[in-house]
């Protein structure tokens, strides 16, 4: 596939099943043993297909085809948002495996020891920024993690990023966390649409860095915004009941309706996009 149709989610899944393939090949007990789990009888020759249909259903999902269809759905909602500037290009970064592999044992270690992600970031010489907080690589996380993880993003570089709300509501604290022009999203009607918004009750965003952030639908009821920055925030369609804006600088829009056409997504139909 070419790369400009994936997302760095998907390209880290293709190179983990290549490298689950290398292994096989090779005899490694531990990988055949993983691919007779799936196939229910030992391989004569393991295939790289066998590879992608194994992490898949250990990642939790149906079959690599339902995996492949929800990620090109995310990609497509964030080319159409791109594409009405309401997402800034400024923070992509080209696909590199080892800096994206790096990336990811920050964030393990991170839930392993609840250490701040940010922390652990910065040992390890990389951000955030332009991330893309998937479903996808939150599964990985549970099936090799054994339990739902849990982040703390305060003070964390994840400008441009985009957030899912699997990560969103795991994040126990956005303190001080640099969000500028990044964008939650959820998946709905069981993977057919990708909307904005997501789920944080009583949210931390004290001191948080929003300007430009799309906050769409969010339900963000008691949150904190205590001398957070918002300007050109979105928070069209969001419940801010209760939440607290002492101190908050900036202008940002608010109210309407939470439901809007025009921000969603969908798919043709069962892996269709």
């Amino acid at each position: 596939m070419d790369k400009s149709l994936s997302t760095a989610s998907l390209l880290m899944f293709k190179a983990e099943a290549k490298r689950l393939h290398r292994c096989a090949l090779n005899n490694c007990p531990t990988a055949l043993g993983r691919l007779a789990n799936t196939a229910g009888a030992n391989l004569p020759a393991p295939s790289h297909t066998e590879c992608l249909k194994t992490l898949a259903i250990e990642y939790g999902y149906d079959s690599f085809q339902q995996l492949v269809h929800l990620e090109r759905l995310i990609l497509k909602f964030t080319q159409m948002n791109i594409m009405s500037g309401a997402l800034d290009r400024a923070y992509g970064r080209t696909w590199n495996l080892k800096y994206f592999d790096r990336q990811y044992a920050a964030i393990r270690e991170s839930a392993e020891g609840g250490i701040p992600l940010a922390h652990v970031a910065k040992s390890k010489d990389v951000d955030f920024r332009g991330f893309e907080f998937t479903s996808l690589l939150y599964s990985r996380l549970i099936a090799e993690l054994k339990m739902l993880p849990q982040f703390d993003f305060s003070e964390l570089d994840a400008c441009g990023s985009y957030i899912e709300d699997l990560w969103a509501y795991s994040v126990t604290s956005f303190e001080r966390v640099k969000l500028a022009h990044a964008k939650f999203f959820h998946i709905s009607d069981g993977g057919l649409s990708v909307l904005p918004g997501m789920s944080v009750y009583c949210g931390n965003f004290t001191g948080a860095d929003l300007r430009g952030a799309d906050l769409r639908s969010a339900y963000l009821r008691g949150s904190e915004f205590f001398g957070a920055d918002l300007e050109g925030a979105d928070l069209r369609g969001a419940n801010i009941f209760e939440c607290h804006f002492e101190g908050a600088r900036g202008t940002f829009q608010a109210g309407g309706a939470y439901y809007n056409r025009a921000w969603i997504v969908t798919s043709k139909g069962r892996h269709q996009v």
